[in-house]
C-alpha cells in the first residue's frame, strides 16, 4: 500500500538529513549509490500521483548538496 503524502514527506525529510551523513562516512565515488539504498524504497513506496513530487525532492536533495548526474557517471 502507497505511503501518504505526510509519511512521504516525513522519510523525505529523513533522508536528507541522512545524505549529510551519508557525505561523511562515504568515499566520494560511493555517496549516491548508498544514497540511492536509501531513495529508493521510499521512491517505491510513493503513490502514483505522489511519485513525480518525491522524485523531484530527491532531485533537489541531490542538486542542493552539489550532485549532479552526467552522461559518464557522476560529479561531486
Amino acid at each position: 500500500m502507497p505511503w501518504t503524502r505526510e509519511r512521504l514527506d516525513a522519510e523525505l525529510a529523513a533522508l536528507e538529513l541522512r545524505l549529510r551523513d551519508i557525505e561523511h562516512e562515504a568515499d566520494r565515488h560511493d555517496v549516491l549509490s548508498r544514497f540511492a539504498q536509501s531513495a529508493n524504497p521510499i521512491l517505491e513506496a510513493a503513490a502514483a500521483d505522489d511519485y513525480a513530487h518525491a522524485l523531484d525532492r530527491v532531485q533537489g536533495m541531490l542538486a542542493a548538496r552539489g550532485w549532479v548526474l552526467e552522461d559518464d557517471g557522476v560529479a561531486g
